[in-house]
């Protein structure tokens, strides 16, 4: 229809112009035949306007006006082609843009969700893996604690097998102490390397002294509390080597030697008249401590002593 708007007039026909009697309009009606009669109320005009030249004048303006009119409609339809176009150019951008967003939230709730799997199945490898290690540290406890217990049994035994070397070790000694030492002559009893012996007879402190001499031994000396505590055992009352005849405060042993560790019974000794010899006597005083001072004259029962090399 735009095309035959805009389409070159033919300006070689003819056209009518008839008044109406009503009003006063004009109305134009083109001829197609060049030998068309003339018409009561009607001017027929050649058509002049060619190329070069002025149209003719009419007495109306409707022709023009609706010329103008077709062409205010053309014009009006196309430019609401031109924004039909537009708008529809618009919906289809914001339809392309919404399946652009849409796929890209797609690919990324796609990736969100590869990415929470990831991580879930991360965090189930992680616990699985914790509640083996647990399982292995709580294995590790028990093997410690049961190598601690073991540790503390073998430590235990070790103890235990320590003291019994220990006293296999001292028996063995004693043992082979006496196979290699000589044995006591009979009736002596034997204690350490001495042979000690108690005599029957009653005799003073000076043929006591006499009589051990006689049998290649003395007087017993005790230096230790070993010895104090056995010859208790043996005796109740007996003399021993210990005396201060040569001179009233200083005691001293058979041998010459001076006493280094008595055994003094209570109150003793108190050195009355001339009492200078030593004696045991168990009847008066407690163990260990019962060692008196008497009169040398006094008869006596005696300990002798012998060292056996």
């Amino acid at each position: 229809m735009s095309e035959d708007i805009y389409a070159k007039p033919d300006l070689t026909k003819k056209f009518r112009i008839q008044k109406s009697e009503n009003d006063d309009k004009h109305t134009a009606v083109y001829d197609d035949t060049d030998n068309s009669a003339n018409k009561d109320n009607s001017v027929i005009y050649d058509n002049c306007w060619v190329e070069g030249r002025t149209p003719p004048k009419l007495q109306d303006s409707s022709t023009e006006d609706q010329q103008q009119i077709v062409a205010v409609n053309v014009n009006s339809h196309k430019w609401n082609l031109v924004k039909v176009g537009a708008v529809f150019l618009v919906l289809l951008l914001l339809l392309l843009a919404a399946v652009i967003v849409i796929i890209i939230q797609n690919t990324t709730l796609n990736t969100t969700r590869n990415e929470r799997d990831q991580l879930q199945t991360n965090f189930t490898n992680l616990s699985r893996e914790k509640h083996q290690l647990q399982t292995n540290y709580s294995q590790v406890q028990s093997v410690q604690t049961n190598l601690t217990q073991r540790t503390k049994q073998l430590e235990d035994v070790r103890d235990f097998l320590m003291v019994v070397n220990s006293n296999l070790t001292q028996q063995r000694d004693k043992l082979k102490q006496q196979l290699e030492t000589p044995c006591c002559p009979d009736k002596w009893t034997k204690f350490g390397n001495s042979c000690l012996w108690l005599s029957n007879s009653k005799k003073s402190w000076s043929d006591s002294k006499q009589s051990c001499e006689n049998l290649g031994a003395r007087l017993v000396i005790i230096n230790t509390q070993e010895k104090q505590d056995f010859i208790s055992t043996l005796v109740q009352r007996a003399w021993i080597g210990l005396t201060d005849q040569q001179n009233s405060k200083v005691w001293k042993w058979v041998d010459g030697t001076q006493v280094n560790k008595t055994f003094w019974g209570d109150g003793e000794p108190n050195s009355k008249g001339d009492e200078r010899c030593v004696e045991i006597s168990v009847l008066y005083y407690s163990i260990p401590n019962n060692w008196n001072d008497l009169k040398c004259n006094i008869p006596l029962s005696f300990m002798c002593e012998k060292i056996i090399q």
